[in-house]
């Protein structure tokens, strides 16, 4: 009876053990990021996605800021393609407008904006 008790309690632990180290491991791994993972590339002053769309199956286009660069790029399951780079003037417009749409036009901004149409 009491080999059967510590037979259990080493299982459990042993469970406990796995959950914890599985716990560890992906908190590790979200950390550093890894490629095809949220963190493998991560949001700073050189490289950054700006925008991206679904445009089909395993299809986007990323809008990307790359410095003082802005790429478009397409990206599917089988290559990722330059489509276009912005330089200079027409990168700074879109730097502006990914600014202004992050900090604007929240709920409650459209919403007052409405209600004060109607008054």
């Amino acid at each position: 009876m009491i080999g059967n008790v510590l037979s259990l309690l080493g299982m459990l632990l042993i469970v406990i053990v796995v959950l914890v180290l599985a716990y560890g491991c992906t908190r590790f791994l979200g950390a550093c990021g890894m490629a095809g993972t949220p963190g493998g590339i991560r949001k700073s002053e050189d490289l950054y996605v700006m925008r991206q769309i679904g445009i089909g199956r395993n299809q986007r286009l990323l809008l990307v800021r790359m410095g003082e660069r802005c790429l478009l790029l397409g990206v599917s399951s089988e290559a990722v393609t330059l489509l276009l780079q912005l330089e200079g003037e027409e990168a700074e417009q879109w730097f502006e407008q990914t600014e202004n749409a992050v900090q604007g036009s929240g709920f409650m901004d459209v919403l007052r904006e409405h209600a004060l149409k109607k008054k």
